[in-house]
C-alpha cells in the first residue's frame, strides 16, 4: 500500500529452520529473525532500519536541493554570459562613439595645433566613461560574490549615526541632483549587528539608483522601525528608503532585485539595476530580506531588514 510501503518490516520466524530469504524480501521485508529471538534484538533492528530509512530520505532531500542549486547556478551562468555579451556591445558602442568624436576633432590638424572642445561634449564623454566604469565595477563585484560569497565583518552599529555620516558624505551629490534627504531614523532605535562597509554599500546603491532614475528635485526619507519577529531568538529592524519619484511598474517590481528568475526565463537587468542585485546579496548574507513596498501613487519605498544586536 502507498501509505505503508516505506515502513521497514521485520519478519520473526516461528521455526528453528532458515526461512526462504527471497520470499521475505519479495513481499517487502527488510530483515528477518529466526526463533528463538530476544526482544532487545528486535527493537535494535527496528531502530537501525528506521534510522537507515531516515538517512536515505535525508540523502534524497539533499540530492534534490543540490540538483536545484546546480540548476540555478547554471541559469545564473547562462544569464551572466548573455548579459556580458550585451554589456560588451554597449561598451563597444560607447568607445566607438568617443573615438569617432576624437578623430573628427584632430583630422587635418597639425600635431601642435590647439583644439577647442565644447564643455557639453566633454561632459557627455565624462558621463559615458563614468557609466562604463560603473558597469565594469558592478560586474567584477557580482563575479566575486558568486565565486566567494559575501564576506561579513559584523559589528554593533547605530543606524541613525551611520545614516547621518552617509548623508554628510553624499551632500554634494544631493546638491548636484537638487535632491533633499531627511534622516528620520530615531537615535534611540536598538542597535543592529551588521558589517558597516557592506551596509554602507547598500545605502549608496539604493540612493544612487533613486537619484539616477528620477528627475531633479527628488525628496528622500530614511526611516527604520523594530518589526515583530517570527522567531523569539532573533529580532529585526526594518529600514526604509522612500522617495517621491516616478516609481516602478508591476513587472519591474517583481524582478528588481533578481539577476535571473530560478526555473523561469532569464532576467537580464539594466546596467543601473546591477547595484540592486548586489544589495540583495548583501542583505540576505546578513540574514535579512529586501523588497519594495506597494505604492498607490508615484514614488518608491525600498525596505530591508537587519538583525538587532543581542547586546543592545
Amino acid at each position: 500500500m502507498p501509505e505503508t510501503c516505506k515502513i521497514p518490516i521485520i519478519f520473526i520466524s516461528s521455526t528453528h529452520e532458515d526461512i526462504d530469504r527471497a520470499k521475505v524480501f519479495e513481499v517487502g521485508g527488510v530483515d528477518y529473525i529466526n526463533h528463538p529471538f530476544q526482544l532487545e534484538e528486535v527493537l535494535i533492528r527496528v531502530q537501525n532500519h528506521l534510522t537507515l530509512c531516515w538517512q536515505q530520505q535525508q540523502l534524497k532531500t539533499q540530492n534534490a536541493r543540490l540538483q536545484e542549486e546546480i540548476s540555478e547556478r547554471q541559469q545564473a551562468e547562462d544569464a551572466l554570459r548573455i548579459y556580458l555579451h550585451a554589456v560588451s556591445h554597449d561598451l563597444h558602442n560607447s568607445l566607438v562613439w568617443m573615438s569617432d568624436i576624437l578623430q573628427k576633432l584632430v583630422v587635418s590638424r597639425s600635431p601642435t595645433e590647439s583644439v577647442s572642445v565644447p564643455l557639453s561634449l566633454l561632459g557627455r564623454m565624462g558621463t559615458s566613461c563614468d557609466r562604463q566604469l560603473s558597469v565594469i565595477n558592478s560586474l567584477v563585484e557580482i563575479h566575486e560574490l558568486d565565486a566567494w560569497g559575501v564576506s561579513l565583518e559584523c559589528r554593533i552599529l547605530h543606524l541613525h549615526e551611520l545614516a547621518s555620516n552617509l548623508i554628510e558624505d553624499w551632500q554634494s551629490m544631493f546638491e548636484k541632483h537638487q535632491a533633499a534627504i531627511a534622516n528620520d531614523i530615531s537615535p534611540s532605535l536598538p542597535q543592529v549587528s551588521a558589517d558597516p562597509h557592506q551596509l554602507w554599500r547598500v545605502f549608496e546603491n539604493l540612493l544612487s539608483n533613486a537619484l539616477e532614475h528620477n528627475p531633479p528635485g527628488l525628496e528622500i526619507a530614511l526611516n527604520a522601525e523594530v518589526i515583530e519577529a517570527d522567531s523569539q531568538d532573533i529580532q529585526f529592524i526594518r529600514c526604509t528608503i522612500a522617495d517621491n519619484g516616478i516609481g516602478f511598474d508591476v513587472e519591474q517590481r517583481d524582478r528588481l532585485f533578481e539577476f535571473y528568475q530560478p526555473g523561469g526565463s532569464l532576467n537580464l537587468p539594466k546596467t543601473g539595476e546591477l547595484g540592486l542585485y548586489l544589495c540583495r546579496r548583501i542583505i540576505t548574507a546578513h540574514g535579512g530580506e529586501i523588497g519594495l513596498l506597494p505604492q498607490d501613487e508615484k514614488g518608491t519605498t525600498v525596505w530591508f531588514t537587519l538583525p538587532i544586536a543581542v547586546s543592545s
